[in-house]
């Protein structure tokens, strides 16, 4: 039999994203071989774009790391979170730029949840400043117990250009 399976396997990383099974059945004509291929190429192709389209839209998994979508300055946008034994918490806020910008900023929040929506703990505001990069860390106070999350805002102004963004860590409660 000339039958022939085609697998093909679209994966980030480790992840599979889509998995396309094609069974083709071997013609005479190398014409409708080429067409069938040609179609499948198109298909395979608009999917990607689909899929990277909505990747590249996706804000943020509460992983405490923006993917970027369309910008020009903007790389990184990160917020971190430690909990310590003695009921403080460590936060780390970064923003990043591929290159040398006029303004980069970033301004960290520890917020708590009180149950109905989120309110600010305390801020830090920018404490490493870089040309392309500024970081910035701090260490609360005792905290009471409860449910805590970091959300960080990146800001970068450079030639009549502001881009923004928030990041955010997963919740975790002490």
């Amino acid at each position: 039999m000339n039958d022939k399976l085609i697998i093909i396997k679209i994966s980030i990383g480790m992840q599979p994203l889509l998995i396309l099974t094609v069974y083709y059945i071997k013609t005479n004509s190398r014409r409708i071989f080429m067409r069938r291929c040609y179609r499948l190429m198109i298909l395979i192709s608009m999917l990607l774009f689909l899929l990277s389209s909505s990747l590249a839209e996706a804000k943020n998994g509460g992983d405490g790391v923006v993917t970027p979508q369309s910008f020009n300055y903007l790389s990184k946008a990160q917020s971190l979170m430690f909990v310590n034994t003695n009921n403080t918490i460590s936060v780390k806020g970064e923003t990043g730029a591929y290159t040398d910008v006029e303004k980069i900023a970033v301004t960290v929040y520890l917020e708590k949840y009180n149950g109905t929506g989120w309110i600010v703990v305390k801020r830090w505001d920018n404490c490493n400043y870089y040309d392309s990069d500024v970081i910035c860390t701090g260490t609360s106070g005792t905290l009471s117990s409860g449910t805590y999350r970091v959300r960080s805002y990146h800001r970068i102004d450079n030639n009549g250009t502001i881009e923004t963004t928030n990041s955010y860590t997963h919740q975790q409660t002490i």
